[in-house]
């Protein structure tokens, strides 16, 4: 079964009226959504928001849900040396488990979703499914908030003042860090 919703992301689906066979969805989401996303998230402008997704029952475990699909946009956001635009395409996948048993889901540990392995658990509440929440955290989350443009400058000079980044330098954040560690440890207690 397949179903577009017809109001962009403003999807809300009920579990409990997903058929065995599950359903595939196609969501995009109007201009008017991808501004007032963008003034949420902090960026300047989100272009093409879309998502293919699938929403199957799990057969072996009661009540459960498996979503994929992947989730693409195109972001515009200042570049955080030269404050030019600056764009980022954004094709993230999706691998979420919806469960009812509360002990399944954990608080992930992770700066973003690279760092994952295998599928996120997110507790069913209500029987509902809230698409559009769910790929707004998405978009957030994969959105790099600190975006540099590859030929950016190392350092830039004002009237009376000097910004310089440790790269250019030859420093690295924490490079002393090893040093400290190791002469705490050698101290006697």
């Amino acid at each position: 079964m397949t179903k577009k919703c017809d109001s962009g992301l403003a999807c809300v689906l009920n579990f409990s009226d997903i058929p065995e066979e599950g359903i595939k969805l196609s969501l995009m989401a109007s201009s008017q959504e991808q501004m007032a996303l963008a003034d949420l998230i902090g960026v300047q402008k989100i272009e093409g928001l879309k998502a293919d997704l699938s929403l199957m029952p799990i057969k072996l475990t009661a009540g459960e849900f498996h979503l994929t699909g992947s989730l693409q946009a195109t972001v515009t956001q200042p570049c955080v040396v030269t404050l030019d635009p600056l764009t980022q395409d954004i094709d993230e996948p999706l691998d979420i488990i919806f469960t009812p048993e509360e002990e399944k889901v954990k608080e992930p540990l992770y700066e973003d979703l690279s760092d994952l392995d295998g599928p996120i658990f997110e507790l069913i509440e209500d029987d509902k499914l809230d698409l559009g929440e769910i790929l707004e955290q998405y978009l957030a989350v994969s959105i790099d908030m600190y975006p540099k443009r590859a030929d950016a400058p190392q350092s830039l000079t004002g009237d009376g003042w000097t910004f310089t980044t440790e790269e250019s330098l030859g420093r690295k954040a924490f490079a002393n860090l090893d040093k400290i560690i190791a002469s705490s440890q050698k101290k006697p207690k």
